[in-house]
């Protein structure tokens, strides 16, 4: 479950109008380009300006969420693991579910 990925601060780097790109180091992670098309002109294949400055902003940010996701997931087996107070059946329930799901989008993101 390690992040094999670029390691390094990522950065997001406006080319010009149309082209940005999440960088590390001088170095390309991704790149987006908007088409020149009114806005009026778009079709349900083109993405927005909005739609990409999210995803940039998204993508920018899957690091940083990765990392939160591992160390909730910590925290959730360590409380369940040492909590004195009795845990119910459904709580316990809940709790070992959500560190399964949690565990299983984490491979998703880090194995090839």
């Amino acid at each position: 479950m390690e992040f094999k990925g670029t390691k390094t601060e990522w950065e997001v780097v406006e080319h010009n109008w149309r082209e940005t790109s999440i960088c590390s180091n001088g170095k390309t992670i991704c790149s987006f380009e908007l088409d020149d098309i009114e806005e009026e002109d778009l079709t349900e294949n083109d993405l927005t300006e909005e739609e990409n400055a999210y995803n940039i902003q998204l993508i920018k940010h899957s690091k940083e969420m990765l990392e939160m996701l591992k160390e909730s997931t910590e925290v959730i087996k360590w409380y369940m693991e040492n909590s004195t107070s009795e845990l119910s059946e459904p709580f316990f329930n809940i709790g070992a579910n959500q560190i399964e799901q949690t565990e299983q989008l984490i491979n998703q993101a880090t194995e090839l």
